[in-house]
């Protein structure tokens, strides 16, 4: 009889042990969901837009910080591995106006919340101007940046906490 307890137990750690690893691709799959139906985008646009938006954010945290980044988001290896290239960083000016800039990318950074400061409209739009060609190798318009941006940031909160994703918005500029 003891034996019997002792084997079910043994069953019920293993269904549970198989569970918990069933569970990481099932967790990764849920940014990607979000951005399907939330911006109507495939799954590969989807898995490539939110890889360039962590391939940036890593790009310009320190080693510690994208730890605590990647902890929070299952699958972020997936996402990674799945962003194109990203645009070489261009020294921003300190203020842009998005009126003198005539350019679709400084209307998007200011559809984002920018001020017309360095980390509001000109953090924007370097950040814009480094995924536009990765957004565009994914078949994604430029405008697209701004839907991605905001459902990464609410998901990697809901992962991770407030400050978790205060680390990406501070790495995007925002």
């Amino acid at each position: 009889m003891e034996r019997l307890k002792r084997l079910r137990h043994t069953g019920a750690s293993v269904l549970v042990a198989l569970l918990l690893a069933a569970a990481g691709p099932v967790a990764a799959a849920g940014l990607t969901d979000l951005l399907m139906s939330q911006v109507g985008v495939t799954q590969p646009q989807a898995v490539g837009g939110a890889g360039s938006i962590f391939k940036l954010a890593q790009a310009q945290m320190t080693p510690g910080n994208f730890a605590k980044l990647k902890g929070a988001v299952p699958g972020m290896d997936q996402y990674l591995g799945a962003a194109p290239a990203l645009a070489p960083v261009a020294p921003a000016a300190t203020t842009v106006a998005p009126a003198a800039t005539g350019s679709k990318l400084a209307a998007a950074a200011q559809a984002l919340g920018g001020t017309g400061q360095l980390g509001g409209v000109g953090g924007k739009l370097a950040t814009l101007q480094q995924l536009a060609p990765a957004f565009d190798q994914l078949g994604l318009k430029q405008k697209m940046i701004g839907k991605f941006v905001p459902v990464v940031v609410d998901y990697v909160k809901q992962q991770g906490g407030l400050s978790t994703a205060k680390l990406l918005t501070g790495a995007l500029g925002f």
